[in-house]
């Protein structure tokens, strides 16, 4: 998609509507996070920059929001028939595997924040990175391949 120029910016960073992103988060309950990594892991790791992000990381964000949601709905369906006690071993266990998800996908979009600064040779904001994580780093990245549209 963009012409490796200047900045060396490879096929595959795409821009995307940060609204788009939201909504498909959303309605995934959090899957998307995961698997908009995961289908641009290779531009991301093809940028000029020492770090790299491997897959393990993405593939667990999925797996643990699919079981986040077959606990919710197990619960919704079954929860009225269940003992007390199992209720809230798994409303405890949703909330430590949400908790879990939530620092690998902080640090992972540190690690990407990282790469995409040290690549454009640009500043990516800490705050912004880590109260939106990938909506504000898809923002970034939208700007981040406009200017180098425009430099060409």
């Amino acid at each position: 998609m963009f012409a490796e120029e200047k900045t060396g910016s490879p096929a595959g960073l795409e821009r995307m509507g940060v609204l788009k992103l939201f909504f498909l988060v959303f309605i995934t309950g959090g899957i998307y996070t995961g698997v908009w990594f995961l289908k641009r892991l290779e531009a991301f790791n093809a940028l000029n920059s020492e770090v790299k992000l491997k897959q393990a990381p993405f593939t667990f964000i999925i797996a643990g929001c699919v079981v986040n949601i077959g606990i919710t709905f197990f619960l919704m369906f079954a929860g009225k028939e269940l003992d007390k006690g199992l209720i809230n071993s798994l409303l405890m266990t949703g909330d430590i595997l949400n908790i879990v998800v939530a620092v690998v996908l902080l640090v992972q979009a540190f690690k990407l924040r990282r790469i995409l600064m040290e690549h454009f040779n640009t500043t990516v904001s800490w705050l912004g990175t880590f109260f939106f994580t990938v909506f504000y780093l898809q923002y970034r990245i939208n700007r981040l391949t406009e200017e180098v549209e425009d430099e060409v």
